[in-house]
Order: structure tokens, then sequence, then C-alpha cells
């Protein structure tokens, strides 16, 4: 009678799990048992999925990944009016996650009856207490393993007790949008016997395998878990299950799976229903209560209830030490233009003896991760980067941050960021020039020109150069910046240039040039601009004839005498100087050949000053001219004055050499003779001498110059 009712006890409890049942089981059935409501409404598949305190009884590697403490507690009705309980605590620290855990089986108590009255009673249980340990090996890899010691009573001289093992692990991608998981349950001893019995029971040995994809949508506040599971368990065939799980807002969750049955045995004797899981949860600010639902053929139903605790203010506090990195240059401008195009990131971390993992992160100003660069086992002293995000195009122009992150010997490290900035933009230029054309001979005019030029850039100005190149591109000259330039972000400066060389200190040869300025920015970017200019020198035998001749010449005016002005005058001047009284009395000379004909005195100039300027001082320069000729004996009644500034030049004013033949005082014997006779015009010892003060003011009227007669005298 006892083990009849034993029996009929025992095979109740075992109808539960007939989905993995043969007609010959394994001992220790209960640790079969799905724990948890969560883990169970998944249709049992929660190996690859392993993300809260379900993964000490699934799979203990998940435990490497939870970085704050929870509680669960979970009761279980079964058919036959059996209950499980279950529950725990886990508690992350620096190297990994422990947790503490039981479970406990029981019934109602089994009445003993001999010789048809009442012996005792007996209460049948089973219990498993243990921890588990998980800890990441990397950023997406964990291992972890549980060692729980088993007891289980089926009367009270039919007991056994032992050690069993679990071990699993879990890869997860970097987003957790995929993870795979395995894990090998109730290790350790793989046969015992029951106290008071010979006969040798198996214990069930478990290996699961699954497959885990997660769609967040955070548009629709929406989490989706799709999971796929086998499960072997000694002495049974395999099973599958498949199960979807989702969260609205991280609140409410959503749960269904099946566990498909491939034994025959069990496919006869349950329906379709039976592979049915199900369930809801409620989670609200860490507290929650999970619940699922599982129907058992005509068994009955399980339902399962699990409190949920998570401490959601708390997290793993891991053993820190002190790292830095810099970034050098800060400031660079990938372009492939061989300037600058990459950074490059200087570690500074202690001695370390264990690397695990090492990665640099480089964020953009909207803190999101654009690159990412890592490694194992060894860690760089240099570490380039081109600027390249994680797709392989370069990032835009903008500002951006780097820091590393370090695990090793138990520890992490985290530097503070390091800036960078990614400038593309060159500098921006603008370039003047005072003279186009330069004629440096020491004669005062366009003797030098001057280059101005404006520097402005987004960062900061590395340096600059002027070079003046000739046609055959060959620098002849070069200017460059000085220390005081570095780290400027605007540059006003002119440079003089008075047409030496570098080389010998000697004017250039004739012919055009270039100014060219070239910029190089902190970033490296390059950026330039030309400016031209014209070396022209007069040869030295065209200046002579200008200024040291005087030139006559028959013209149908009469006869012109030509002097230039260079002899007579200081440039710019009205005064006449010693030496232009030899050429002026060769002139007077010839005036004293002809002294019945009237006389014009002309001045003229080049363009180099205002209409008004140059009127006024050609006048003044033809008047000062008569005065002379005054003094030395003319007869002032001969003589007319005109001063015509630049109306008439003879040579283009384009070059020095014509503007210097323009600048002249023409004297021209007309043909028109005088109405009456003149005096003599010999010098008297008194206009012999040269006058000390020439009176620059002209007569109230100026003389026009006259019509010329129809006879003229001839050289």
């Amino acid at each position: 009678m006892i083990k009849r009712t034993l029996t009929i006890t025992l095979g109740t409890l075992l109808c539960f799990n007939c989905a993995q049942a043969g007609a010959t089981l394994p001992g220790l059935d209960f640790l079969q048992i799905s724990q948890g409501a969560r883990a169970t409404a998944l249709g049992e598949a929660f190996t690859p999925l392993a993300d809260d305190f379900n993964a000490v009884y699934h799979n203990p590697a998940g435990l490497g990944f939870i970085i704050r403490p929870e509680f669960q507690s979970t009761y279980t009705t079964l058919p036959g009016d059996m209950y499980m309980g279950s529950g725990g605590y886990l508690h992350p620290f620096p190297a990994g996650t422990l947790a503490i855990h039981t479970l406990s089986f029981g019934g109602t108590a089994i009445t003993r009856i001999q010789d048809g009255a009442l012996s005792d009673t007996f209460s049948p249980g089973s219990m498993a207490s243990g921890l588990s340990f998980g800890f990441k090996v990397s950023d997406t890899f964990a291992l972890g393993a549980a060692a729980k010691s088993v007891s289980d009573a089926l009367d009270t001289d039919f007991k056994a007790s032992l050690m069993l093992f679990d071990a699993g692990f879990l890869l997860r991608s970097k987003s957790e949008s995929f993870s795979m998981g395995y894990c090998a349950q109730n290790l350790g001893t793989s046969e015992f016997s029951y106290s008071g019995s010979l006969v040798k029971v198996k214990t069930p040995l478990t290996h699961k395998f699954g497959f885990n994809f997660k769609a967040d949508l955070p548009e629709q506040s929406s989490v989706i878990n799709f999971i796929f599971q086998a499960d072997k368990t000694e002495f049974q065939p395999v099973s599958y299950s498949a199960a979807i799980e989702h969260w609205g807002a991280d609140i409410l969750a959503l749960r269904i799976g099946y566990k498909f049955l491939t034994d025959e045995n069990s496919t006869k004797e349950l329906d379709t229903l039976a592979g049915l899981r199900a369930g809801i949860g409620i989670h609200i600010r860490g507290i929650g209560v999970d619940y699922a639902y599982q129907p058992v053929a005509t068994v009955g139903e399980v339902h399962r209830v699990s409190f949920v605790m998570k401490f959601v203010g708390w997290k793993v506090k891991p053993k820190y030490f002190d790292s830095f990195m810099k970034a050098d240059p800060y400031i660079f401008s990938p372009n492939n233009d061989g300037m600058k195009d990459s950074t490059f990131f200087l570690p500074e971390v202690p001695q370390l003896t264990t690397l695990t993992l090492w990665k640099i992160s480089i964020i953009d100003s909207n803190n999101i991760i654009v690159k990412t660069l890592s490694g194992q086992e060894t860690l760089p002293k240099i570490i380039n980067w081109d600027g390249k995000n994680d797709f392989g195009g370069f990032v835009s122009e903008g500002n951006y941050s780097a820091e590393l992150y370090i695990e090793a010997d138990g520890k992490r490290s985290q530097t503070e960021k390091a800036a960078l900035n990614i400038d593309l933009t060159p500098a921006v230029l603008a370039t003047s020039i005072s003279n186009k054309t330069i004629s440096p001979n020491s004669d005062g005019l366009e003797d030098d020109t001057t280059f101005y030029f404006t520097i402005t850039d987004n960062n900061y100005i590395e340096r600059w150069q002027v070079a003046i190149i000739n046609s055959k591109g060959k620098t002849v000259k070069a200017f460059k910046s000085v220390d005081d330039s570095y780290g400027l972000t605007s540059i006003n400066k002119e440079l003089y240039w008075n047409g030496k060389d570098d080389v010998y200190g000697e004017n250039v040869p004739n012919g055009d040039y270039k100014i060219q300025l070239t910029v190089y920015d902190v970033a490296g970017n390059k950026s330039s601009e030309d400016q031209y200019v014209t070396m022209f020198i007069p040869t030295k035998v065209e200046i002579r004839e200008v200024v040291k001749e005087v030139v006559k010449k028959q013209e149908f005016q009469g006869l012109k005498i030509s002097l230039s002005s260079e002899v007579l005058f200081d440039r710019g001047k009205k005064s006449m100087k010693p030496e232009a009284y030899t050429q002026l009395d060769k002139a007077i000379e010839t005036l004293q050949t002809y002294p019945e004909y009237k006389v014009l005195i002309e001045g003229h100039t080049d363009i180099s000053e205002s209409k008004q300027n140059n009127v006024e001082l050609s006048s003044s320069r033809a008047w000062n001219v008569y005065s002379y000729l005054v003094k030395k004996g003319i007869a002032k009644e001969r003589l007319a004055v005109k001063g015509w500034g630049a109306l008439k030049p003879i040579f283009p004013n384009t070059t020095r050499a014509g503007r210097m033949k323009n600048r002249r005082v023409e004297i021209v014997i007309t043909k028109e003779k005088m109405a009456l006779p003149v005096k003599s015009e010999t010098a008297t010892p008194e206009t012999e001498n040269t006058p000390q003060t020439q009176d620059n003011t002209p007569p109230a009227e100026e003389a026009q110059p006259q019509e010329a007669p129809k006879q003229a005298p001839s050289e």
C-alpha cells in the first residue's frame, strides 16, 4: 500500500514534465522542471537570452552581463497538489556577478496504513541550493558556472544527496541585437543510489543551445525578442522551443512560446496544447510581477508567479586605475593632400600584467560614436586614426572627442575625453600691391613696391611665405613668417621689396615677376594667392642721351631747341640746378644768331602728378628759363612763355624712359620776325653773372604761343 501511494504521487509529479519524459526516466526529475515565470512563458527557451535572475537556472554565463543586484521569488502550482518554490539574490562585483539560489519541491503528505490501521505520514520533498558566478571575458563574451547541493527524499529511508554543477557561455553582439548561448546542466556525478537501495539512478545530464534575435524599436518604445533553442537530456530525445517576447515602454511584457515534442510516447499521450507556454509581466521602476501558464493535457494546468525586484539605482562599481591619452595633432585635415591627414593617439598607462581589452571611441558633437578602434592583449604605444568612420567614409568637419577604455588585471580605466578638431577649410587670403612696375635706380620714382596681404583662419595660422618668382619659376626673393605669427587667427602684413634678390643682393633683371603668398593653417590646409610686378630699369646709355644733350631740330614752327628737365631741374622742383646754365648758354648762342625772330619758351611734364600741378610746374619752369634768358641779354620783347603740363607728350608715358623724355623745356625760334629791330643782345658784365636766386613768379599775363610765319631761319 505504501509503495503504491508513493508511486501515484511521483507519477503525478512526472506527468508535469512528460514533454521530455520517456518510458524510462532518469532520477532527480524535479531538476528538469522550469523555474521562473518569465523563462517558462518563453517555452523554457532562455539559454541564449539569460539577462536576469533566471540565468541561474538556464545559463549562468548571463550573469556576467548583469550590472545591478536582483532578487526573485517564484511559486509554482503543479497537478496533484504538488508545488515548487524557488528564488535567490544576485550581486554584481567588479570581477563578475555572484548569485545564491535555492528551489524546493513538495506536495501533500503520504499516509501509511499497516494492518488496517494508520501507521504514520510522510511528506516527500526535494531541494537544490547553490551558488552561481558569471563574468565577462570581453564586451561580447561571458562565461559562467554553478555549483548546487541536491537532496531527494522519496521516503523516510529512501533518500539521496549529491553535488552537481552547471557551466555555460553566452556570446552577445555589441548592439545586443544577436546572442547565442550554451549550457550544460547537472554535471559531476553521473549516477547515484538512494539510501537503502542498491539500484543505480542516472542524473539528468542536459545540454541546451539556442539563438536570440532582438529588435529594438525606439520610435514605438518597443523591444522584441525572437528565441530558438534545442535541449537534449540523457536517455531522452531532443526537444525544440521557439518563443516571442514583446516589451512595451519597458513596462508591459507579453510572452508566448512553444515546446515541440519529438518523443513518440509523449505525442501519443498529450494533446498539442501541452507544448504551449504563455505569460505576461508588469515591471515599474525595477519592481515587477511575471506570470506563466502551461496546460498539461488532461492532468491539469501549471501556474507560475514570480516576484522580481531590481535595484535600479545601484550598479557595480569596478576598480579603476589611472590612465591618460592625448591626440597629436588634435587639429588635422583628413583630405589626402599629404599634410596632417591623420592624428595619432598616445596612451599613457601603468605597467599592466594582463590586458583584456582596449578601446578608443571617437565621438562627434552630438555624442554619437563614429569610429571605434580596439584590440586585445597588447596596447600600442601609438594608434593612428585617418579620419574615417566605421563605414569607411571620411567624417565631416567639426569638433570631436576621443576616450580610451581599458580592462586589465581585473581593473578598468577610462581616460578623460581628448579634444579633436577636423578642419577642412583653408585660410582666406586678400592681397594687393602698391606699384605694378618698379625701377630701382635711386631716382625717387617707383624705386620699390609694397606687397599687402591679410590672412584669416577658423583655427589659427601655422606659417606663411611670400616668394618672388621669375619667368623660369625660380624664387629670387623670399619672405617667411617668424615665430610671432604662429597661433594667430588673423594676420595683416605689408612687405617692402626694392628689386634686389636674396643671393647677390643686386637688382633682378628686367622682366615680369610673380609675388606668391602661400599659407598653411594649423590643420595643414594650404591656400595661395598671386600678384604680379614688372621690373624695368632703363639702360644708362639711353638715359645719357636724354639728360645730357641739347637737341636742336627744324620743325614747322621754326627751329626748336629741346632741353631735358633732368638737366635743368631737380625732380619735382621749379628752381634751376647750377649745371643748367651751361646748357642754357648754348641755347642763347643760337638765339643770338637769329636776333630778329620771336621766341617761344614752352614747359612740358609727364603724367606723374595731377593735371593742375603739371600745368603749374611746367609754367614755372618756363618762366625761370625766361628770366635767365632776359638776364643774359635776350630782349624780353622777343620772348613768349607757355606751360603745357602733360598735354603734348613726345613719347608714351607708359614707360619710365618715355616719361623722362616728356619732362622737358623747349625754346622755339619762330618764323615770325620782330616789328622793330632790337638792341644788341651781347651780354654785359652784369648779365654775365649767374643769378643766385630766381624769381619763380611769372608776369601777371602769360604770353601765348604765336602762329608761325611763312619764312623760317635755318640752322
